[in-house]
């Protein structure tokens, strides 16, 4: 994502973050009761106008709303790099995987266990991190998982 285009949403997150904060911070109001010759102070914590719940509730679906639109499209633009940038960045490892994967087509993700040599822990990393970068996909079959290259 460009920065020009993370400037708004920035922009958002920090206001909405501001305006909760004082709006949640803000102390609790005080209640002043005078009668004849003496005088009467209380709090009342949390208590909220209608304007304040009204505030609350837009700054924080704002916040909300805007974090998720960051996220989202910091995933589809690494997702939008190309495979052969992606393979340059993998270890050797994972490279390994990949051809695997690559050359079978469909494999169950124990038959990579056993063609690599790898432990289990170590081949759930690595298609871990295959799978984040939008190389392979995992389909749960029964008790096993079954690893096929995206398109």
């Amino acid at each position: 994502m460009e920065e020009k285009t993370k400037l708004l949403p920035t922009a958002l997150i920090l206001i909405s973050t501001v305006v909760l904060s004082f709006k949640l911070a803000t102390p609790a109001y005080v209640q002043v009761i005078i009668e004849a010759n003496t005088t009467i102070i209380r709090e009342i914590p949390n208590l909220y106008t209608r304007q304040d719940v009204a505030i609350i509730l837009v700054f924080s679906f704002t916040l909300g709303y805007t974090i998720a639109y960051l996220l989202y499209h910091t995933r589809t633009q690494q997702l939008k790099t190309s495979t052969p940038e992606i393979i340059k960045s993998l270890g050797e490892d994972e490279i390994k995987v990949y051809t695997i994967i690559k050359n079978e087509g469909i494999i169950y993700q124990h038959e990579i266990v056993k063609m690599t040599g790898f432990s289990k822990a170590k081949v759930s990393r690595i298609l871990d991190k295959l799978e984040a970068t939008g190389l392979i996909e995992r389909k749960r079959r029964g008790t096993s998982n079954i690893v096929v290259l995206r398109k």
